[in-house]
């Protein structure tokens, strides 16, 4: 069989592959390189791709930060507005109180009135 090829001119590589054999084993070597260049370039865009996650990551830390930073700020408020409406009620009861003790005043100054009137006569 070899040698009918070979009459036929079949075989033209040393190796004694006919053209058909090194059609395949070429058509085989192109689909092997395009595969790792393939592989290449998509080694190529997980990098690229790893490269925004860490970018993107970085950023959430950020972010997760100054969300905690606003947190606390907002705590900070909450605790203050909680302290000055302690010391609005403090001083409402002050004020409250003292107005009491005015009406206790004016109810003694009137009673002392009324006793000068009295002994006035």
């Amino acid at each position: 069989a070899e040698l009918v090829a070979v009459m036929r001119g079949d075989r033209v590589s040393p190796e004694g592959a006919t053209l058909e054999e090194q059609r395949e084993h070429l058509k085989r070597r192109e689909d092997e390189l395009r595969r790792k260049i393939r592989l290449r370039q998509l080694a190529g865009a997980i990098t690229s791709k790893e490269s925004e996650l860490r970018d993107l990551d970085d950023k959430l830390s950020q972010m997760r930060q100054l969300s905690d930073g606003l947190q606390a700020a907002h705590l900070a408020q909450e605790r203050e507005v909680s302290k000055l409406r302690a010391e609005k009620l403090d001083l409402t009861g002050r004020a409250i109180r003292a107005d009491n003790y005015r009406m206790e005043l004016l109810a003694e100054l009137t009673k002392a009135r009324a006793l000068a009137g009295d002994f006035a006569r």
